[in-house]
């Protein structure tokens, strides 16, 4: 069993009010929770605030295969399980699941809720969200912040993120790379010897195409939160489209 809080409305994402508590037991529980909008946590006064967080006992996880416009790169709910294996957790499709949504094109969409042991603590909530979209590969942050930004300027981006070290996927980086169009592999490693570096090799080998790297450089890594950091090294999503704006420009 675990417990959802919904709201009184359906797709408002200006509504902070979730005053309906359902504790889920089966199938019929579930539908009836996520027919509304809902959280996964009790607010206090039932108004979604991050001071206001009091509890949950499941955590939220959203897949809308925003990464790629490639069917053969997207996630189905079927390939859950392999990303958590002994995980326990439930699965649920998005309104818009195989349906358009804004510019993208029909594609799965649906949402997954981890079953956790009951927490209070908001820091503790917060740190395993980041652990499970740490462990979610089939996007990055950055990556698609940078795509999102180019998509504005209208500069279509593909994100591919890398799911093994051994093999390297340079065929499918080489296979989905448009021709003589720049590609940019982005690591959060330093330069030396590292998985982005040898990618970026093999994919020099194979194809005419500029080739550039983002990663933490070769020198010891300073100091900063995540954010700092990323924007510190280039890694974050403004830097990285300015680049490949910077790499177009003189490829023109």
């Amino acid at each position: 069993m675990f417990t959802l809080y919904s709201a009184d409305f359906i797709n408002a994402p200006s509504n902070c009010s979730y005053p309906h508590k359902t504790e889920v037991r089966d199938a019929a529980d579930l539908a009836a929770a996520v027919s509304r909008d809902y959280v996964c946590a009790e607010y206090m006064n039932h108004y979604r605030n991050g001071e206001n967080f009091l509890g949950s006992d499941c955590l939220p996880v959203d897949c809308d295969n925003d990464h790629s416009n490639d069917p053969a790169l997207w996630i189905s709910a079927e390939d859950m399980d392999g990303f958590f294996p002994d995980v326990a957790f439930l699965i649920h499709y998005s309104r818009h699941h195989m349906k358009p949504k804004g510019e993208k094109s029909a594609r799965p969409r649906f949402h997954v809720i981890f079953l956790i042991d009951p927490t209070t603590d908001p820091n503790a909530y917060v740190q395993l969200k980041k652990r499970v979209a740490a462990v979610f590969p089939f996007f990055d942050s950055n990556a698609m912040d940078a795509a999102r930004i180019l998509e504005e300027k209208g500069i279509h981006a593909t994100v591919l993120r890398l799911l093994m070290v051994a093999p390297l996927p340079v065929e499918d980086v080489c296979r989905l790379a448009a021709p003589g169009k720049p590609v940019v592999v982005m690591e959060e490693s330093q330069a030396n010897a590292g998985i982005g570096e040898a990618l970026a090799y093999e994919i020099r080998q194979r194809m005419d195409v500029p080739v550039s790297t983002r990663n933490l450089g070769d020198q010891y890594v300073t100091h900063g939160n995540i954010n700092q950091l990323y924007a510190h090294y280039g890694l974050d999503g403004q830097s990285v489209a300015d680049h490949v704006q910077e790499v177009l420009s003189d490829e023109n």
